[in-house]
């Protein structure tokens, strides 16, 4: 088997299928939530192959740094995204965590939230799906053991899904009068963990200033390439090493969104 193939397929796959098991989690209860998901999964890995097989076009755009350009505006829109679907949530959460003890009430989002979230998922699965091509590509060209690299990214992808089967059955079972606070705090973190990673590419690429180079250095604790260090980083953006900047971003994202959050909330209710 080749060790290679299996980690970097597990660890991409991982990325994306814990964004996609949040989804699911979140939407539960949802009509036709499945078909849209699988949608968003569907579109997401053709768009990953066309950004693969195009990969060589892109880098040479903008001076070398088009590729890291590319990432850095998928993360950004996923950002967007998923702070439209938190400020939808607070003014909508308590009306669908009572809908959701009606067993005979069915739940119906608004178009602008559950899409939101199946764009998610498709910018999830088209920037891991990528990366997954061009590393196993890479391995490929390099190797003439075509059924260690298969039998890698199996294994890869195959524990990869059991992780994230497990978170989603973990966000299901939470109880209904802590589910939407729950799942709120935890795409918080999961947005801000975006714009955090958005904004190191920047920093990266010398589009962005460093405050500070690095706030802290646990890698010798938890290594962000490490399982745990992996689950981590999705869901609340961990990292190692923090530049000044990047923990700023991150602290502030959770900020504006809490902000925003509450004071739409208190208008809502105002004005019933």
């Amino acid at each position: 088997m080749n060790y290679g193939a299996a980690i970097i397929v597990f660890r991409e796959l991982l990325e994306a299928s814990l964004i996609v098991s949040i989804v699911l989690g979140v939407t539960q209860g949802i009509p036709k939530r499945v078909p849209l998901i699988l949608m968003g999964i569907f579109l997401g890995i053709i768009g990953s192959v066309l950004v693969a097989l195009s990969i060589n076009s892109l880098t040479n755009l903008f001076d070398g740094i088009g590729q890291d350009l590319f990432n850095f505006c998928v993360l950004l829109m996923a950002v967007l995204m998923l702070s439209w679907h938190l400020v939808w949530m607070s003014t909508h959460g308590k009306e669908i965590a009572n809908k959701i003890k009606d067993k005979n009430s069915q739940i119906l989002l608004t178009s602008g939230s559950i899409y939101s979230l199946v764009f998610v998922v498709s910018l999830a699965v088209l920037r891991e799906g990528s990366e997954i091509v061009l590393f196993l590509s890479g391995i490929l060209a390099s190797t003439h053991d075509v059924n260690s690299v298969i039998l890698g990214a199996v294994f890869g992808f195959g524990a990869g899904l059991i992780i994230s089967i497990i978170l989603y059955f973990g966000i299901i079972n939470i109880p209904t009068k802590y589910f939407f606070t729950s799942t709120t705090w935890l795409i918080t973190l999961v947005t801000a963990g975006l714009a955090s990673s958005a904004w190191g590419i920047l920093e990266q690429i010398d589009l962005a200033p460093y405050l500070v180079s690095s706030v802290w250095n646990t890698g010798n604790i938890l290594s962000e390439k490490s399982i745990l260090g992996q689950i981590l980083q999705t869901l609340i953006g961990y990292k190692a090493s923090p530049s000044g900047s990047e923990l700023i971003v991150y602290i502030s994202t959770i900020a504006i969104i809490t902000y925003v959050r509450i004071m739409l909330g208190k208008r809502f209710l105002a004005k019933k």
